[in-house]
Order: C-alpha cells, then sequence, then structure tokens
C-alpha cells in the first residue's frame, strides 16, 4: 500500500510537478488515494490507519529551513527617529520594490531566513535611506529596522550605464550614432523620463569637463541618443587623447527614482588598417583564417 500511495503522492511534489503548498495538501492527497485504493483492494482498516499516521507524521510539504520566514517590520524616518514617515514612502528588498509605507510610516512583509538583505526606503527626488539585514538561519522572532531618510542624500537606483555603441572600448572621434540607457543587474532596461545632465570628462584634467545634455533626446526606449552629432564632436575633439568619461547624472524614470553612472572610453582619432601577405620565401604559405594580433605601446592608446 505505501508504495502505491507514494506513486500517487510523492513526498517532494504533487501530480503536477509543483512543491505542495503545505503539509496539510499532502496528508489530503494521501487521504484522497487511500479512498481510492479501499474502493478498489480489500485492504485492512490496520493498513490504512498505519499509512494515513505516517504521511501526517511525515516532514512532506512542510517548509524547509530556507522557505521559512519571519515578519520584518520597516519602519521609516525623516532625518530622525523622531520623525516617522508618512504614507507612499517606497520599500524595496534587494533592488526590487516590495511595497509602500503606511500611514505610521511602516511596512511589515515576511523575508526567508538565512539571508542578508539590502533595504531602503525612497520618496523619491526628497528623501531616501538604506541598511542591511542579516536574518540568521534559525530566526524564529520577529524583526524591526529602523531607516533614517536623509534629504542630503541623492540615492541612486542600483543600475549600470550601458552602451553598445562604445567597443574596445574606444568612441570614433567621428561617431555620428551613439544610444547609452540604464540596465538592472539582469540585463532588464530602466527606461528614463527625464534624460539628466549628461556630460565628457577628460578624467586627467576633470574641471576641463564639457556639458552635452543638449546634443541627447530621450528615445522611445526611454534611452538616451545622440542627435546633435556636431556638438557632441566638437566637444570630443577638445578632450585630447586620455581616457574620458561620459556621466550622466540626476537622470529620472517614471517612478520618479534617480540614476546616474558614466562610461569610459577613449577617443579613437586614426583608423589603422593593413594588409597580410605571404613572406617571399614561401609564396604560396595559405593565410585565410590567421588572427593577427596587434599592440600600439604597452596600452591601447597613449600621449605622445
Amino acid at each position: 500500500m505505501s508504495a502505491v500511495v507514494a506513486e500517487a503522492c510523492p513526498c517532494s511534489r504533487n501530480s503536477s510537478g509543483e512543491a505542495w503548498k503545505n503539509h496539510g495538501q499532502y496528508v489530503a492527497c494521501v487521504s484522497h488515494a487511500l479512498q481510492q485504493l479501499t474502493q478498489q483492494e480489500d485492504y485492512s482498516r490496520r493498513e490504512v490507519q498505519a499509512t494515513t499516521v505516517e504521511a501526517a507524521r511525515s516532514e512532506c510539504g512542510k517548509e524547509t529551513a530556507a522557505e521559512q520566514t519571519v515578519p520584518v517590520t520597516i519602519a521609516a524616518f525623516y532625518e530622525s527617529l523622531e520623525a516617522p514617515a508618512q504614507a507612499g514612502a517606497q520599500v524595496y528588498v534587494d533592488g526590487a520594490q516590495v511595497g509602500e509605507t503606511d500611514a505610521a510610516g511602516q511596512l511589515v512583509i515576511d523575508l526567508p531566513v538565512g539571508g542578508d538583505y539590502a533595504i531602503r526606503v525612497v520618496e523619491p527626488a526628497l528623501v531616501a535611506g538604506q541598511t542591511q539585514l542579516a536574518v540568521p538561519a534559525d530566526a524564529t522572532y520577529p524583526y524591526r529596522v529602523d531607516i533614517v531618510m536623509d534629504s542630503e542624500e541623492q540615492l541612486l537606483e542600483p543600475a549600470l550605464l550601458v552602451s553598445q555603441d562604445i567597443t574596445g572600448p574606444i568612441l570614433p572621434v567621428d561617431t555620428s550614432v551613439l544610444r547609452v540607457g540604464f540596465v538592472d543587474d539582469s540585463g532588464g532596461a530602466r527606461p528614463l523620463v527625464d534624460k539628466g545632465y549628461v556630460d565628457l570628462v577628460p578624467l586627467k584634467q576633470p574641471d576641463a569637463k564639457r556639458e552635452v545634455t543638449g546634443a541627447f533626446t530621450l528615445n522611445a526606449e526611454g534611452a538616451l541618443e545622440l542627435t546633435d552629432a556636431n556638438a557632441f564632436r566638437s566637444a570630443l575633439y577638445a578632450m585630447g587623447l586620455s581616457e574620458v568619461a561620459l556621466r550622466v547624472s540626476s537622470a529620472r524614470d517614471a517612478a520618479n527614482r534617480i540614476y546616474g553612472g558614466e562610461l569610459r572610453f577613449y577617443v579613437g582619432r586614426y583608423l589603422v588598417t593593413g594588409h597580410l601577405n605571404a613572406p617571399p620565401s614561401n609564396p604560396d604559405l595559405p593565410l585565410a583564417g590567421l588572427t593577427v594580433t596587434a599592440t600600439y605601446l604597452p596600452d591601447p592608446v597613449c600621449e605622445t
């Protein structure tokens, strides 16, 4: 009987291949399976009872340590612990929004034990604060986290500024196509509704930066796209031969969250081409498929 029940109700998952929602669901499956069996075969009452007790005492369907959770109260404050936040502050755990604070400036969430979480509370463009919370694997009691939001802190979203048009990393000085945008850790795009400020900064002379915000517009995907190539190229010519940073600051998305980041590259002023010939000593030497590596001094680009 036990083998038949185990086939109908595997301990690790239900008949649909999904994990049991809870222990009760597993026991209900066993009870139903026993009912079907007793209608088809002649089993004693003792056998049925023993199998039912075995199922009830099993660990099937029960939460594992990694799945157990504890309630965490996230309490937000303005500037100090004497000023609780109001309703509507956005609460994030590991970069994902999990809810908003209530009228008391609090939000209660369940977090799996055994994890280390980055928690932050933001009222976009106004105040922000963050902290780390470690929940031990043996935690069984509620937690409370107090986060003071600072109006002086401009908390940037955890996103990376990227571009497929800068390779090497080299950007040709005569470029006319350049798109840059923000992505999250999984590579998903973070569309903007406000481009903020865009600067070109020569890293050896940061005071000589040039603002090029006007050379970019936001495209339909919420990314920055170069539309005034002449103004941008003029700023590039002023950068010299040192490494340059394209910096985006105070950009915002539709939720009024703030983004900032930079891309570093060298300005490509010359295009070097060559042709590979067979040596005179072996003019028939096959050259197809060969890989040629060229190095210009120790670095990809250097000043002369």
